[in-house]
Parts: C-alpha cells; sequence; structure tokens
C-alpha cells in the first residue's frame, strides 16, 4: 500500500468516525421547538357567589371583568396567576361608579380540581370558594 492510499484510508475512517460521533449524540438531544406545557386549569369557570365568569388561559393566567351591584355601584377586574400545583394569587380591582375609587384586595392560596373539573379554592386568609367549570 503506498503512502498516498495510507493516508486516504486514514482519512476515511476518521471520517466515518466523526459522523458515528455526530449520529450517536444527536440520538438525545431534544427539538428546539418543544411543545409548551398547558395549565391544567385552563378554562371559563363561573364564580356564582360574585356572579361573574373567570377565564384561566393556557398559561396560567387569571383574568375577569364583572359589575359591583348589578351595574349600578361601579365596576371591577380580576388578574392574577395559578401555577401547575395549585398555588395561586391574583388580585381583585374594584371601581365605585359615584366617586371613582378604586379599591384593591389580594387573595392567595392553593386551588385544586375535583372530579367534575370545578376549581376548589382556599385562601391562605382560610375562606374558600369554588368555580364552576363552563
Amino acid at each position: 500500500m503506498t503512502r498516498s492510499m495510507t493516508r486516504w484510508t486514514l482519512l476515511g475512517c476518521m471520517a466515518m468516525a466523526a459522523l458515528s460521533v455526530v449520529a450517536v449524540l444527536d440520538v438525545g438531544t431534544p427539538t428546539a421547538e418543544a411543545a409548551p406545557s398547558v395549565s391544567p386549569y385552563a378554562g371559563t369557570y363561573a364564580w356564582t357567589s360574585w356572579r361573574t365568569a373567570i377565564t384561566i388561559s393556557d398559561e396560567g393566567l387569571i383574568a375577569s371583568g364583572y359589575s359591583i351591584g348589578g351595574g349600578r355601584g361601579g365596576y371591577g377586574l380580576i388578574r392574577g396567576k395559578i401555577r401547575a400545583g395549585g398555588k395561586y394569587s391574583f388580585e381583585l380591582f374594584k371601581n365605585s361608579g359615584r366617586d371613582g375609587s378604586t379599591f384593591e384586595d389580594k387573595s392567595t392560596g392553593k386551588m385544586a380540581l375535583d372530579a367534575d373539573g370545578n376549581i376548589v379554592g382556599k385562601e391562605k386568609k382560610g375562606e374558600s370558594f369554588v368555580w364552576l367549570r363552563q
């Protein structure tokens, strides 16, 4: 075997080895665009004690708009977030229709889905609530 043939054979073997390493290492790599996870709480719920609909997005964002006193007392909104494990936090903003004053309240605690897909919540303050899945 000539020196030139030996070099070409050696280069070919090295190229095959390099390709094999790339193929083996590529097997376990994740895809660049993995599918985003959807919150198990995503959906629309009715909060019967407040007579309002609450929406939870795929990302776990909580949002709602509601009227106070049948629309005569003003309006308000709810915004917050629930994590996959059920820990939540949301704020209530109320605006009086008469004087324009704003009141804020914050609720934090834990939520869970019941067997029917409704949300059962327990505030850190000790109060419980239920949101019915629509």
